[in-house]
């Protein structure tokens, strides 16, 4: 990831992660350079979610018509571990295992309220985002921003970064997407130097119910019940590598899953 990142920003193409962590020789790595894209210009973030006034019509949001359908779509919302968080240092990066965009709902009306209001949502720029309307709406009603999953990757993890400087806590997930049986899929290799470099409180969760309720080939909404674990905020240990990072916080998170539901 951290070569990803070098190249991006030195030579100006897209590098395939995936492929490049399969290359053994310099040779190789030149040609995957010859048949990589030239890399988009940096994602432009808005400022406007982050405003009074924003801020202020998202919680009307939420309160009136967000948790209400949450709430009607939900049988049964339980979570466990709420008290893990009371006295949290903030801001904190908050990470989850994906099967649903039930999930970002769930966490969102999760947190106690002095994280949520100064909460912000890593949302995957080319599907929240392929469209004006529906990145407004996703931006105002739960104060998401785009974060790329591939290509220029560099300009999500600097807004990482700016948002926690100034005291956001970020969601994101790991994963990259949905799982689509449920099974804790490989972390990105960015979560690692995320982590190592924010130097953070890091709340690791384990949520189900939600691929039942809106799996990712579904949809509209059936009803059902959700249930998440929240562990223990973690912190990264010194001397400690971004992969070995990685493991410790996949591993963290599948430790609070709940086995598969239908």
């Amino acid at each position: 990831m951290e070569l990803t990142l070098l190249l991006e920003e030195d030579l100006g193409v897209s590098v395939d992660e995936e492929g490049q962590a399969e290359l053994n020789t310099v040779g190789e790595l030149q040609d995957l350079l010859r048949n990589s894209e030239a890399t988009p210009p940096p994602s432009t973030f808005s400022e406007w979610p982050l405003k009074p006034t924003a801020r202020f019509v998202r919680s009307a949001l939420q309160r009136s018509l967000v948790f209400p359908v949450h709430g009607f779509i939900t049988t049964k919302f339980e979570v466990t571990g709420r008290e893990n968080l009371r006295d949290m240092e903030l801001p904190a990066l908050i990470i989850a295992n994906h099967t649903s965009h039930v999930d970002t709902v769930s966490i969102v009306r999760a947190m106690p309220s002095r994280i949520r209001r100064r909460l912000a949502l890593a949302a995957a720029a080319d599907y929240f985002y392929s469209s004006k309307a529906l990145g407004i709406t996703t931006s105002l009603s739960l104060n998401t921003f785009p974060f790329s999953r591939e290509g220029a990757v560099r300009s999500s993890l600097e807004r990482v970064g700016e948002l926690m400087d100034d005291g956001w806590s970020v969601l994101i997930y790991p994963e990259g997407t949905r799982s689509d049986t449920g099974d804790l899929l490989p972390f990105k290799s960015g979560i690692g130097l995320l982590a190592m470099g924010l130097h953070v409180p890091i709340v690791h969760i384990g949520i189900d119910g939600g691929r039942y309720i809106l799996p990712k080939d579904r949809r509209f909404p059936r009803r059902g019940p959700v249930r998440m674990r929240i562990g223990k905020p973690m912190t990264v240990p010194e001397n400690t590598t971004s992969g070995e990072v990685v493991t410790m916080l996949h591993d963290a998170v599948a430790s609070l899953m709940f086995p598969k539901t239908a």
